[in-house]
């Protein structure tokens, strides 16, 4: 079956759990993520919430960190450049399946390198004094 054939997921009988679900065609897309507020089929959200922009790898973790402390959904969208469209926001079976696939689409793009380390440390060497390199050099092996 080709990936543009495949349907949209019905939010009714939709159980992130047992569903894989493409995502490749968000996957290049900049988002804002926010509270979900009232119908959770509607574009609604709480507006002091909003953050972003966000890569799709970095949405995904908002998401799921929103579900996870804070017991609630978000609103994932995808804003417009042009003044006066309407933002896409991903509809409630996606949230969903990311809220409930987190880990697993997170850990492909780890071993796809996708992901940016933020880095704690860096790589130290050792340095040596002038004395403690005459020491440890004592063979001569070290040119001076």
């Amino acid at each position: 079956m080709n990936m543009s054939d495949l349907p949209v997921a019905d939010p009714e009988n939709f159980v992130g759990e047992f569903h894989e679900m493409d995502l490749s065609e968000i996957k290049e897309q900049t988002f804002l993520v926010a509270l979900s507020t009232g119908d959770r089929t509607k574009p609604r959200f709480v507006p002091e919430s909003v953050c972003g922009p966000l890569n799709f790898f970095e949405m995904v973790e908002v998401v799921a960190n929103i579900h996870m402390d804070l017991q609630l959904h978000a609103k994932a969208i995808i804003p417009s450049k042009k003044f006066g469209e309407r933002p896409k926001v991903l509809d409630v079976s996606t949230i969903d399946y990311i809220e409930a696939k987190y880990a697993e689409i997170l850990m492909e793009a780890l071993l796809m390198g996708e992901l940016e380390k933020n880095y704690s440390c860096k790589a130290g060497f050792v340095s040596y004094n002038k004395e403690e390199q005459n020491e440890t050099d004592s063979m001569g092996l070290l040119s001076k």
